[in-house]
């Protein structure tokens, strides 16, 4: 298959969408903002961008420059640069499978924001409405297995839909329409959030550190979600680069990626700090934070019908963004593999992750006592969707990352990195061969093996649990 036969990104401007699309997820708006509340806030977020620096950025790099020096999806790139019979290989399939199963519980997660999104417009978080009884919501819903998995199937289609049309004139002009907004709509509600009583502590809260408020514990975290955040790890990157052509600069690309990203969470953490520090609530409320505490205060703030409607969208076209990327790793394999034409490949792979999903759906309600014998990883038998989501979350996408850092850094030609960066760039080669040789790999290991809850004397020794 030719290279022009897989279609490249039309503009610059569209790839920085779709790549920042990919990287803002539920990440950035829904978890970076409940483990910066749990680990005390400024000195968390100094912690988690010093991560970005050493890793993130390092091996998002090593993406676009496996993907864009060969474009090919995760498997076939790899084979590329390494051989047919190379062990190496099993980066890309592992990417690869690592990509349909969060997509399947991905999914369904995203359905509850679809669920969440249609209660604010109907105005259900409002001041008549019983605070506890918002609170509850989410609760209620995931005991509804049947319309959980009619949302899981609605959001599933419409990533379907839009992957389907392809590369420009599917994932580039969703993300063209998409992150503006998402953009535009985050940038109103900052602006709401800086004229209510809570913004001035919401901002010395994330801005101010008190680095006596970091533990062992909270850099762990930071360094998981700096490269969680970026979609390192399965492949995302890869493919996305793999559609790229050489008028991009890689370098450049990578950091701008990261900063956007960035930026987008700290906004995110900003609004809704401000929210839960004008009614003088903790701002350790955890998972529950976004579904459970912010619906209840949208109920009592002015104009809290309209910002709940805001926020909600802003965070579903977050996880649209992100899913359309995660599914794009699965359909693209399968394109160069097989050259099964793209409709066939998308509507297959929706399909089978649906059909995965529904598991991860019925994990809250009717098959919620059925446990895996996985106690010997995780310290507990997980249903399904913990399962996938441990699974992904503590072993493939670190360990992916892991690779991919000592693949590129050890195993890929100098002439490969002369020939995708420019002149100026190849300054860095020595710095960024380093951090993916010694620093990312060895950061990245500790975040596997505490994820593993491995007991491991280090950890034992720094007091983290």
């Amino acid at each position: 298959m030719k290279k022009n036969e897989r279609g490249l990104w039309a503009t610059k401007f569209g790839f920085i969408m779709a790549t920042v699309g990919s990287a803002i997820g539920l990440g950035n708006v829904w978890k970076f903002p409940y483990i910066t509340g749990v680990h005390g806030g400024g000195a968390f977020v100094v912690t988690y961008l010093v991560c970005i620096c050493l890793v993130g950025i390092p091996v998002m790099l090593a993406e676009l420059i496996i993907g864009r020096s060969t474009h090919q999806n995760p498997e076939g790139a790899i084979e590329i640069l390494a051989s047919k019979k190379s062990n190496w290989k099993i980066i890309g399939y592992m990417g690869i499978f690592t990509a349909f199963i969060i997509l399947s519980y991905y999914s369904v997660v995203s359905g509850w924001i679809l669920s969440y999104i249609g209660k604010s417009i109907l105005g259900k978080f409002n001041a008549n409405q019983d605070a506890a009884q918002i609170a509850s919501m989410l609760a209620t819903l995931l005991q509804n297995g049947t319309l959980v998995i009619v949302l899981h199937f609605v959001f599933m289609a419409i990533t379907t839909f839009i992957v389907m049309f392809g590369v420009h004139s599917g994932i580039e002009k969703a993300s063209n329409i998409l992150m503006p907004a998402l953009f535009i709509m985050l940038l109103g509600l900052l602006i709401y959030a800086l004229t209510i009583p809570g913004s001035l502590s919401a901002l010395e809260f994330i801005f101010k550190p008190d680095f006596s408020k970091l533990t062992p514990k909270a850099v762990l975290e930071g360094l998981g979600h700096a490269f969680f955040t970026l979609s390192l790890g399965m492949g995302a990157m890869i493919t996305y680069g793999s559609y790229l052509n050489h008028n991009q600069r890689l370098i450049p690309s990578a950091f701008l990626v990261a900063l956007l990203d960035t930026v987008v969470a700290l906004i995110a953490g900003v609004i809704i700090f401000s929210i839960v520090f004008t009614f003088n609530l903790e701002p350790d409320a955890g998972p529950t934070l976004i579904f459970s505490t912010l619906p209840s205060l949208f109920s009592q703030i002015p104009y809290g019908n309209i910002i709940a409607v805001l926020f909600f969208i802003s965070l579903g076209f977050a996880a649209l963004t992100s899913a359309i990327s995660i599914m794009e790793v699965v359909v693209s394999f399968f394109i160069d593999k097989f050259h099964w034409t793209r409709k066939k490949v998308t509507i297959s792979v929706g399909f089978a992750a649906f059909l995965l999903g529904i598991l991860s759906a019925l994990s809250f309600n009717v098959i919620s006592e059925v446990k895996l014998p996985l106690g010997f990883l995780f310290g507990e038998r997980p249903t399904f969707f913990d399962a996938f989501d441990k699974i992904a979350s503590n072993i493939l996408l670190p360990l992916g990352g892991l690779l991919i850092a000592v693949f590129v850094g050890f195993k890929v030609k100098k002439a490969v990195f002369d020939r995708e960066l420019t002149t100026s760039e190849k300054k860095l080669v020595p710095i960024i061969k380093f951090i993916l040789r010694f620093v990312a790999p060895a950061l990245i290991g500790i975040v596997f093996l505490y994820g593993l809850n491995l007991t491991h004397p280090i950890f034992e020794y720094l007091g983290i649990e």
